[in-house]
């Protein structure tokens, strides 16, 4: 190895066990013929090989005999011969890891892909399995990727969701998630035309979302008028219910799962004040 070799063996083998160099990286897609799954070229590594791929490979896949058959893509290492390549494992008619090599400086596989195939000559579906890290952070694509990163103190992205291995109190090792969804800033609510409005924003921080609404209704309001929407991204899981605090009447309005906010109740004055947050759906 040269001085260039180190330095760009240094920094990817010493920061986790398996990785690619981007999202285009081993990624595997569709093919033209008969169940066929491309592994584009690339750059990535798996317990201190680096593996630099210049040309995409193609793998054929067998059909199932029926119903669905997975197969699992991996970058297959063996320190006997000093060869790395690609290939597919029976991963059964369910979508999980199978039994695959895992003696790190003799035979180990790098999950890159979960292959669905049915009878026919189509790919049906391909979750992606891969980890692009640099710099002390990885990121994954499909939650099942989980399921083989499994070492204590492994943190990952998947979207806006971290997760983080740990030993709980017990010591049995687990996932902790924690939503990093970056803030929205206020977003305008879908307003009811029946009202007059002063304001009606939603905003989501984290995994929390905020909102705010206040508006007038000159015949006032009965149960079931509905106020407003709050729009997809901002609603919650299970419906919950917020108070009129104009004038200190207690009347109530619903959110639904839906976002449509509803009266519960008749008014007692013709304006509403609320405000509210609730865990983001999710």
């Amino acid at each position: 190895m040269t001085a260039a070799d180190v330095a760009e063996w240094a920094p990817r083998v010493g920061q986790s066990r398996y990785g690619v160099d981007s999202g285009s990286d081993w990624k595997v897609t569709a093919a033209p013929g008969t169940r066929n799954v491309q592994i584009a070229a690339g750059r990535g590594w798996g317990y201190g090989v680096v593996d630099d791929v210049s040309a995409p490979t193609v793998l054929a896949l067998a059909a199932a005999v029926s119903g669905v058959r997975w197969w699992l893509i991996v970058a297959h290492r063996d320190w006997a011969t000093g060869a790395t390549d690609f290939r597919a494992i029976d991963a059964g008619a369910t979508a999980g890891i199978p039994t695959r090599d895992e003696t790190p400086g003799v035979k180990d596989d790098q999950p890159l892909a979960l292959v669905r195939v049915g009878t026919g000559a189509a790919i049906a579906e391909i979750r992606d399995l891969r980890v692009v890290g640099t710099d002390g952070g990885a990121q994954v694509f499909d939650e099942l990727a989980l399921t083989y990163l499994t070492k204590i103190g492994t943190t990952v992205r998947l979207g806006n969701i971290e997760w983080h291995r740990y030993l709980d109190s017990t010591g049995a090792p687990k996932w902790e998630k924690r939503d990093i969804t970056p803030d929205t800033g206020w977003v305008e609510g879908i307003r009811n035309g029946g009202w007059s409005w002063y304001h009606f924003q939603v905003r989501r921080i984290g995994g929390i979302v905020y909102g705010r609404a206040s508006a007038a209704r000159g015949v006032g309001w009965s149960p079931g008028n509905e106020l407003g929407i709050i729009p997809v991204g901002f609603r919650p899981d299970e419906g919950l219910a917020v108070v009129n605090v104009w004038g200190g009447t207690g009347r109530g309005f619903n959110i639904g799962i839906d976002g449509r906010i509803l009266a519960d109740m008749a008014s007692a004055t013709n304006g509403v004040t609320i405000a509210w947050s609730y865990p983001a759906a999710g």
